[in-house]
């Protein structure tokens, strides 16, 4: 990953989960999944979370923050959709085996100037709007590059935006 995808990977902030899609023996694609990123105003708008509502439940989203596709274009045909699928199936309880408890929500980000969104998109994953253009730099968000990132969200259970935006003091 940290060779051949454009943002290289030099391992994860917080909780996350790798996964490689192969067969009969040959690697076609890795991906990378960690905790949900901190602040994201899309996300958060699309929630209508308030930021004691965030603090409290982040942990129940994954972030899809590298996907990279060993195949040459078209070699093999949806390959993208096929494997994010087959992550998103299994992720919540991957994430439940590995750090205790599921996920509600996937969310990731991506940049228009490299790429269309086609693979999730095609998955149903919902546009949740732009990032602001900033990146996080020494535990703040306060390194503006300007480059705003298209904003997905999938919810990976039943009436998952409900129990996100559910008051934690509510029983029900």
């Amino acid at each position: 990953m940290d060779q051949n995808h454009r943002l290289g990977f030099k391992g994860f902030a917080g909780r996350g989960l790798h996964y490689v899609a192969e067969y009969r023996g040959r690697w076609l694609a890795l991906a990378g999944w960690q905790s949900g990123v901190f602040k994201c105003r899309p996300r958060d708008k699309w929630l209508g979370w308030k930021k004691r509502e965030q603090f409290r439940r982040l942990h129940l989203i994954a972030n899809n923050t590298r996907f990279l596709l060993l195949t040459e274009r078209g070699e093999v045909h949806n390959l993208g959709s096929c494997v994010m699928a087959k992550m998103l199936r299994r992720l919540s309880a991957d994430w439940q085996r590995t750090w205790g408890h599921p996920l509600e929500l996937a969310e990731t980000f991506v940049d228009p100037r490299h790429f269309a969104g086609t693979i999730y998109r095609a998955g149903n994953w919902r546009a949740a709007g732009q990032s602001q253009g900033y990146a996080r730099s020494n535990g703040r968000y306060t390194a503006r590059h300007n480059i705003k990132k298209e904003r997905y969200v999938y919810p990976l259970r039943p009436q998952a935006g409900s129990r996100l935006r559910k008051r934690q003091d509510d029983p029900s």
